[in-house]
């Protein structure tokens, strides 16, 4: 852990994923009026509709604009994709902005492509982000803070340091809820283990123990099925 930055953590995606997105139009009319209305569209992206890996690295910003940050660490459990950053801000500097705007939450900004998994270029702090019903963002700094981080936030700091030299183009998200069932993402375990049609194992991954590793492939022929050798 280090003295000189921020840890800022929170929940970036709920299982729920209600996405609102809100515009205001107007139109002058004849006569001097003028008529104004209001837009509501809403769209669903649960944590699980993000991808497993994203663009890195990734940066950590103030409404989707000024750099303050990096974000070294995504987490998807129980339905909730969860966001570890460190901040060259000092927490009386995010105080000032709680204070000044309102509570502060994450905001993701993706870039995918149609009937894709979202990819995140960017996560800003925001006090009104599109999500909505997210809990607001906490923060400590050694030495300034009291009490301590969650343990959860100090393994995906840790388990952060142990990658940071594997991932240094793509952020893989550490996902629990897949490793506790890899059938929740069907798609995701056959491309994994090599199922798809056509797919060969070689330049593979599987994630064991929360790390990703490559999967060896080896070609070979079947000798024998219960204990009966195989004619060829």
């Amino acid at each position: 852990m280090r003295s000189n930055v921020t840890y800022v953590w929170g929940v970036a995606a709920d299982e729920s994923g209600i996405i609102q997105h809100t515009n205001y139009r107007g139109k002058a009319l004849r006569g001097g009026g003028f008529r104004a209305w209001k837009e509501v569209d809403l769209n669903h992206e649960p944590a699980s509709a993000y991808a497993s890996s994203h663009p890195a690295p990734m940066m950590m910003r103030w409404q989707h604009q000024d750099e303050i940050g990096r974000i070294v660490a995504l987490r998807r459990n129980h339905g909730r994709l969860s966001v570890v950053a460190t901040s060259t801000l000092e927490p009386a500097e995010l105080d000032f902005l709680t204070g000044k705007f309102g509570e502060l939450r994450w905001s993701t900004s993706t870039n995918n492509r149609r009937n894709e998994k979202l990819r995140i270029d960017e996560i800003s702090l925001t006090p009104n982000p599109a999500t909505v019903g997210l809990r607001s963002v906490k923060w400590y700094r050694l030495g300034v803070s009291k009490g301590n981080m969650p343990s959860w936030v100090q393994e995906e700091l840790k388990r952060a340091d142990k990658l940071e030299f594997r991932q240094r183009r793509e952020l893989q998200v550490h996902d629990v809820d897949y490793q506790r069932n890899p059938y929740s993402d069907y798609e995701r375990y056959q491309r994994d283990v090599g199922l798809v049609a056509g797919a060969s194992l070689e330049g593979r991954h599987m994630t064991i123990n929360g790390e990703r590793v490559p999967m060896e492939f080896r070609p070979g022929r079947i000798l024998s099925v219960e204990g009966r050798p195989v004619r060829r």
